[in-house]
C-alpha cells in the first residue's frame, strides 16, 4: 500500500493521503485514442446552511484511503474507472478515451459498493451491517461522493476530452464532494430548565442530568448520489424534495431500519398477541455512551396533518435522550406513575381500588407496565426527539420536514423539560413487529422536551495520514 497525500481546499489547504488499488480499474480497449484529464477535489464553495458555522470535523472523519474516479455517459452508465495518485488536492494525469463524460469521485469506496462497466452510477446502496450505518457507512473511513444539494444540481461533472488534451495540456475539472453520512452531536452543556416537573411529581424531582443519547431509525438503504424527487409512499408530492429509499408502510418496521425502537424496548406478547410485558433493553448497557453518533441520510414518508407536516415515528431518524431524575444532587431511586400521579413506592399504588384484585409486589417490572403503571427504573427517564431539518433551502410547501441530510452536522441541545419522560425508550408507542398503523403512528405535535437545533456544513479538515 502506498503512502499518498491529498489536499482538499475549503478556505484553507486540506491535506490527505490515499491508497491505490489498480485491480478494481475497468480497462479500456487499447486501440482507442486517448486524452488526459486532471481533477481537483474540494469542498463545495458555499455552505448549504444559510450562513451557519461549519463543522471542521475530526481526523477520523476526514481520512481518505482510496480515490476512484468514475466516468459515465450522459445516461449515467459507467464507461470506465481510474484510481489515480493525487497530491495537493489534484490528481495525477488520468488517461481516458476521447469523448464527453460525466465524472464522479468515489472516496473510500467500501468493497460492498460494486462499480462495474455498464452499471448505473445512480443507484440505491443496501447497508449490510448496523456498524457500517451508525459509523457513517465507513469501512475504515467515510464514503464521500459528488455533491448534489438540490433538484437543480447535476452531480456528475461534464468533461470533454479531445485530441488536444495531451499529457502536457490535460483537460481540467473540479469535483465537489460530500460525505454520505450525517453527524448528530449532543451539545447540551447546561442543566435543562425544569418546568412543571416539581408540581407533577409533588416535589420529588428537583433536578435532572442528561446522561447521553442514542440514535434512532437508521435507514438500511441510501442513494449513492443524493437524489431529489416527488416520490412519497403516501402519494406523490407536488414538488421535488430529498428522496431516500422509503419505508414500505405495509412492511415490518424493524426490518427496514437499524437502531429501530425494537433495539431499545421489547414488547412481549403471548400466543394470542396480547401484551404481557414491556422491557427496557438498555438497563445496565452502554447504548447512550457515544457522542457524536452517525447515521445514513433519511427522509421518511411525508404525511400532511392539517396545516403541519409529520411522519411515522417508526421510520423517522432521531435520538433518544437518557435523563436521570434527581433531588438536588442525589439520584432518585425507582419511582412510579399511574394516571399521571407519581408514587414513590409500589405499596402506595397497591392501595388504589384499581388494583384490589392484583398483588403488585409479586409482579416483575415488565408486567407492571402492562397494567398502565410506568416504572422509572433507578430514576431514569427517556425523551425522544425526531430531527426536522431547519434549513430553509430544504422545505416542502414552505415548511420544514423530518429528515437528515448527508454531510450535515446536527448540533442538538436540550433547553428545557416540561413533563416526565417515558419509562422505556420510545414509550412503547411504536410496535416494530406490526406493519403500518398502529405499528408506525405519526409523530404528534405535543412534546415535553425543547431542543435547539443548528445544522452545520460538515467540511473536510487538514491532516496527514501515513499507511
Amino acid at each position: 500500500m502506498k503512502t499518498k497525500r491529498i489536499i482538499l481546499a475549503f478556505m484553507a489547504a486540506l491535506a490527505f493521503t490515499a491508497c491505490n488499488n489498480d485491480s478494481n480499474e475497468i480497462i479500456e480497449e487499447e486501440a482507442k485514442e486517448k486524452g488526459y484529464l486532471v481533477l481537483n477535489l474540494t469542498n463545495p464553495p458555499t455552505t448549504r446552511t444559510s450562513g451557519t458555522p461549519t463543522d471542521p470535523g475530526t481526523t477520523e472523519e476526514s481520512e481518505i484511503n482510496l480515490l476512484m474516479v468514475v466516468f459515465t455517459d450522459g445516461s449515467g452508465k459507467i464507461v470506465s474507472t481510474s484510481e489515480p495518485n493525487f497530491s495537493n488536492g489534484v490528481t495525477e494525469k488520468i488517461q481516458v478515451a476521447l469523448g464527453t463524460y460525466d465524472v464522479y469521485a468515489l472516496i473510500n469506496k467500501p468493497e460492498e459498493v460494486s462499480v462495474a462497466k455498464d452499471q448505473q452510477i445512480e443507484r440505491v446502496i443496501e447497508v449490510a451491517a448496523a456498524a457500517n450505518a451508525t459509523n457513517g457507512f465507513k469501512n475504515g473511513s467515510f464514503l464521500m461522493v459528488n455533491k448534489c444539494h438540490n433538484d437543480a444540481d447535476k452531480a456528475g461533472v461534464t468533461v470533454t476530452i479531445n485530441s488536444s488534451h495531451s499529457i502536457s495540456n490535460p483537460a481540467e475539472a473540479i469535483i465537489y464532494v460530500d460525505r454520505v453520512a450525517c453527524k448528530i452531536v449532543d451539545n447540551t452543556v447546561t442543566v435543562p430548565t425544569i418546568t412543571n416537573l416539581k408540581s407533577v411529581t409533588d416535589g420529588l424531582i428537583t433536578n435532572v442530568a442528561v446522561e447521553g443519547m442514542a440514535v434512532l431509525n437508521v435507514n438500511k438503504q441510501f442513494n449513492l448520489i443524493q437524489t431529489w424527487s416527488k416520490d412519497n409512499a403516501a402519494g406523490n408530492l407536488n414538488t421535488n424534495v430529498l428522496s431516500t429509499p422509503l419505508s414500505a408502510r405495509a412492511g415490518v418496521i424493524a426490518e427496514q431500519y437499524f437502531n429501530n425502537i425494537g433495539e431499545y424496548t421489547t414488547i412481549q406478547k403471548d400466543d394470542n398477541g396480547e401484551i404481557t410485558g414491556i422491557v427496557d433493553n438498555t438497563v445496565g448497557k452502554s447504548y447512550f455512551s457515544e457522542n457524536p453518533v452517525y447515521t445514513t441520510e433519511n427522509r421518511p414518508t411525508i404525511i400532511v396533518h392539517g396545516d403541519d407536516l409529520t411522519a411515522g415515528r417508526g421510520e423517522t431518524t432521531g435520538v433518544i435522550y437518557k435523563v436521570q431524575a434527581k433531588d438536588g444532587d442525589n439520584k432518585l431511586s425507582t419511582f412510579y406513575t399511574f394516571k399521571n400521579v407519581t408514587y414513590k413506592n409500589i405499596a402506595a399504588i397497591q392501595a388504589l381500588a384499581e388494583f384490589e384484585n392484583h398483588t403488585l409486589a409479586s409482579l416483575e417490572i415488565p408486567a407492571l407496565r402492562t397494567l398502565g403503571i410506568k416504572v422509572y427504573e433507578n430514576g431514569v427517564m427517556y425523551y425522544t426527539y425526531f430531527i426536522r431539518d431547519p434549513n430553509t433551502n430544504y422545505q416542502y410547501n414552505g415548511k420544514n420536514y423530518y429528515g437528515v441530510f448527508r454531510n450535515s452536522a446536527y448540533q442538538l441541545a436540550i433547553n428545557s423539560i416540561s413533563s416526565l419522560g417515558d419509562d422505556v425508550p420510545g414509550g412503547a408507542i411504536v410496535d416494530p413487529t406490526k406493519p403500518g398503523e398502529p405499528g408506525n403512528p405519526p409523530i404528534d405535535a405535543d412534546t415535553y422536551i425543547q431542543v435547539s437545533v443548528s445544522v452545520n456544513e460538515w467540511i473536510l479538515n487538514t491532516l496527514d495520514i501515513n499507511f
